[in-house]
């Protein structure tokens, strides 16, 4: 399970989006649907569809073809402003969080080069 750091902690994280670096802001967010389009836009699959956030699943598949395209490249993913979501549904933060988790360990198995690859999608949630 990826861990939720307390967003105090994030300035002392590089927070500026870049190439290597996307960083997702929450703030805001206010349904579940909202939360799951705004993160499935940003780490979308070249081929994947739009989701349109009505479900986990989908939003799964998304992500999951995300990280299959990046996981060769070094990258920096992280969410802040995420207690937006504890105030949506207590459950919804350790849900994204899991699909998250499992979506990057799911393009680590699928590498030919595992080993080589599985430090290579850091994955950061600051609520």
């Amino acid at each position: 399970m990826l861990p939720i750091r307390p967003m105090a902690e994030a300035a002392a994280h590089a927070l500026t989006a870049s190439r290597d670096t996307i960083v997702i802001d929450l703030a805001g967010t206010t349904t579940a649907q909202e939360a799951l389009v705004r993160i499935g836009r940003v780490l979308k699959g070249a081929d994947s569809p739009l989701i349109a956030g009505r479900s986990l699943d989908a939003f799964q598949d998304v992500v999951s073809d995300w990280m299959l395209e990046n996981i060769h490249h070094r990258r920096h993913v992280t969410l802040i402003h995420a207690e937006a979501l504890r105030r949506i549904d207590k459950a919804l933060l350790p849900e994204i969080a899991a699909c998250l988790d499992e979506a990057r360990a799911l393009a680590i198995r699928h590498s030919p080069d595992a080993m080589a690859v599985k430090d290579n999608i850091v994955i950061r949630i600051f609520a």
